[in-house]
């Protein structure tokens, strides 16, 4: 007899040559390309689950006269979602009120409106040209200037550039 079996067994009473059916693979004996692209189908399949859930949340939450926006706050099954409303209802905004109401007798949120004087603001406008005053324009590129100072044959010449430039302690 052969150490070889080629798709028969031996014992068999029919001789029908019908091999065993295959032993499902242990799990982690798969390929690795296949257990990526398991782990990355199976996290797809959770997002859009829980997208789902979150977008049935927000229209419950529209239903019931709230702003969709809190749907992030909620964490628990959609089906839900009115137990939880109706504990919490109270803390979250409502639809369409964009804008609190201001109470009487209370300063509008923001910056309060300017009330500077306009003797004030010609004396802002002096202190803000003050910074300018004595001071030249720039006459050219740094270039320019270098190949000026380096024409000055004299200390006359330079100190003349030098307050022509707005130098005041010449």
């Amino acid at each position: 007899m052969s150490n070889y079996g080629f798709g028969y067994d031996e014992n068999d009473p029919q001789g029908l040559g019908q091999q065993a059916p295959a032993q499902e693979p242990v799990q982690g004996q798969e390929p690795k390309w296949f257990r990526e692209y398991m782990d990355k189908t199976s996290q797809e399949l959770k997002d859009l689950r829980q997208k789902v859930a979150q977008q049935d949340v927000a229209e419950a939450l529209k239903a019931g006269g709230y702003d969709p926006g809190a749907a992030s706050l909620f964490q628990g099954d959609p089906a839900k979602v009115n137990d939880w409303l109706t504990a919490n209802g109270a803390f979250l905004a409502k639809a369409g009120s964009a804008e609190p109401a201001v109470e009487q007798g209370q300063q509008p949120a923001g910056p309060p409106a300017t009330v500077v004087t306009p003797e004030s603001q010609a004396a802002l406008a002096r202190m803000q040209n003050a910074g300018a005053e004595g001071a030249a324009a720039p006459l050219g590129s740094d270039q320019e200037m270098a190949a000026k100072l380096a024409a000055c044959q004299t200390v006359e010449e330079l100190d003349a550039l030098m307050k022509a430039n707005g130098n005041k302690y010449v």
